[in-house]
């Protein structure tokens, strides 16, 4: 079993078809099963500002990861997300669901770990 999922992601959603990913960042909280949390991601409606922040709610049983994803500026459905949590604990992927409208993937890792991967990865072209 990986360890606490509490801190700082980067992450992206994806649409079905040509429209390009959006990038989130998030922070989680996780506590005797449960998780909270919010993402902060770039508006897709005026409603909703340059930046649009939504609140996460779920929980997590082992690798499995569930939470909704309610955005506060506009009053919508809310988004379900189930995921997997990989062996080391630093990336969730799974797929998201707006029951009735829409579905797709996202993909999520730890923020350093991120970090850490672009470092490596800006190294290697150099």
């Amino acid at each position: 079993m990986t360890g606490d999922l509490s801190g700082d992601w980067i992450g992206n959603y994806s649409y079905p078809g040509e429209i390009e990913p959006v990038p989130f960042l998030a922070t989680l909280v996780e506590g005797n099963g449960l998780l909270t949390g919010e993402t902060r991601e770039p508006g897709q409606t005026p409603e909703m500002g340059a930046i649009a922040h939504a609140l996460l709610q779920g929980t997590r049983d082992g690798a499995e990861v569930r939470f909704t994803k309610m955005y506060d500026s506009i009053e919508d459905e809310p988004i379900l997300y189930h995921g997997t949590v990989d062996d080391d604990g630093t990336e969730i992927q799974g797929s998201w669901t707006i029951v009735g409208e829409w579905s797709g993937s996202f993909v999520m890792s730890r923020a350093a770990a991120a970090e850490d991967q672009a470092e490596a990865e800006e190294d290697v072209s150099v």
